[in-house]
């Protein structure tokens, strides 16, 4: 036989098919009674969840150090600091002096060396410029100057400037934009054609970084 049907009456009772009556506001109360329980089983159930999966707490950071008081440094004593941090500055960007003064008396007819310049090795640096060359001597029919430059490793090429350089007066040639290696040798020589001579050079550079 086919199952039997609710019947809902007018009065607001329900006749189920075990005969029993149920008022519908009653059924609609233990509803929201069991889906409350059930909502806070689920959320205690969530919370227990996550304790779980989170990460343990990390490790209470020990206490800063109280701070100490700086401490000051003179006004002379920062001032000489400055100072000497500005000439290094200096040597850095604007280099070291070098000058190189030699004599030569005698009446060779071979080329002697009457001043060099050895670039690198005053001031330990990697470079030098070339400033100033100067020759000088007391009988300048007879004297002749050669201007040479030797680079050493790895071009190691020799150069010759000026060769039997011969002049009426006391001479200075500027060099300005020039780089030379560490190692170069700057070379000026001089000879006599006959009598003795005394020539005098000079030369002046830089050396840098």
């Amino acid at each position: 036989m086919p199952p039997e049907e609710e019947e809902v009456f007018a009065d607001g009772f329900i006749k189920v098919p075990a005969k029993r009556w149920y008022h519908i506001a009653d059924v609609l109360t233990r509803r929201d009674e069991l889906m409350d329980a059930l909502v806070k089983v689920l959320g205690a159930l969530n919370e227990k969840l996550a304790a779980a999966e989170a990460p343990p707490p990390a490790p209470a950071l020990p206490p800063l150090p109280p701070l100490a008081p700086p401490e000051w440094t003179p006004l002379t004593d920062r001032l000489d600091i400055i100072s000497s941090n500005y000439k290094i500055y200096l040597s850095r960007i604007k280099g070291m002096p070098v000058t190189e003064v030699d004599r030569y008396a005698g009446a060779a007819t071979t080329w002697q060396t009457l001043v060099a310049w050895h670039v690198g090795i005053v001031w330990k640096k990697k470079y030098g410029t070339l400033r100033e060359i100067s020759m000088v001597s007391n009988n300048f029919p007879n004297t002749r100057f050669r201007l040479r430059v030797e680079l050493g490793e790895p071009l190691e090429e020799k150069i010759t400037l000026l060769d039997e350089l011969e002049i009426q007066a006391a001479l200075t040639l500027p060099f300005k934009e020039n780089r030379l290696p560490y190692d170069t040798w700057v070379f000026l020589d001089c000879r006599s054609i006959g009598p003795a001579i005394v020539a005098n050079g000079s030369i002046t550079g830089i050396e840098w970084n």
